[in-house]
């Protein structure tokens, strides 16, 4: 039976980290919440899957 390998290989945005500190600091200073849709579609902007 022959065995088969799948490679995955993800990578993040360095700024993703900073946004996502930026949207807490907001929310948090101004008592809102924010648009899960919104960080959802930056955030999948930022992260990368690729398979080998």
């Amino acid at each position: 039976m022959a065995t088969k390998e799948i490679h995955a290989r993800v990578s993040v945005a360095w700024w993703l980290r900073w946004y996502l500190c930026g949207v807490v600091l907001v929310a948090h200073t101004m008592g809102l919440h924010p648009d899960p849709d919104k960080v959802k579609r930056t955030a999948m902007r930022a992260i990368k899957i690729t398979f080998e």
